[in-house]
């Protein structure tokens, strides 16, 4: 599940977009990884400014010149590793938004089709009963004209 990325010990977490709390726990194992990560930090920039202090002490320019450029290295590692967190918390919000936009669209197609498919029923349900109504009113005219034929046919008679 996690893999470091680029030899920098950022840990890469993986998560499942589809599952918000997937994305919460991922952010707390990276948190704990990066804190514990930062106490190492924290203790070798300690470390970097008491050889800083001694070598200033000891008056010994080449000792403090290279306990500065170390200093100097741990702050650039340290930007980076926030750099390299903030990217991975954006990517991980941008891919969540996207799958959410995703299930949004989906669902919106769904209930268009749902839609469209109750005001077809509704239409061949109206049709079906102009034409029932038609086939009635035609019997009522057929047997009027029955009733008319037979009563003239009794009149003559």
């Amino acid at each position: 599940r996690r893999r470091p990325r680029g030899g920098k010990g950022v840990p890469t977490v993986a998560v499942d977009v589809n599952d918000e709390n997937s994305a919460t726990r991922a952010h707390a194992v990276f948190m704990e990884e990066y804190d514990a990560r930062e106490g190492e930090r924290r203790a070798a920039r300690a470390a970097a400014a008491d050889e800083l202090h001694a070598a200033t002490e000891a008056g010994t320019a080449k000792s403090a010149a290279r306990a500065s450029t170390f200093q100097r290295k741990l702050d650039v590692d340290h930007a980076a590793a926030l750099a390299a967190l903030e990217a991975g918390a954006a990517m991980e919000r941008r891919a969540l938004a996207e799958a959410r936009a995703v299930e949004a669209a989906e669902e919106a197609a769904a209930t268009a089709e749902a839609a469209a498919a109750a005001a077809a029923a509704d239409n061949l349900l109206a049709q079906q009963r102009q034409e029932a109504a038609a086939r009635v009113e035609g019997r009522e005219r057929a047997a009027a004209a029955r009733l008319a034929a037979t009563e003239g046919a009794a009149r003559r008679t």
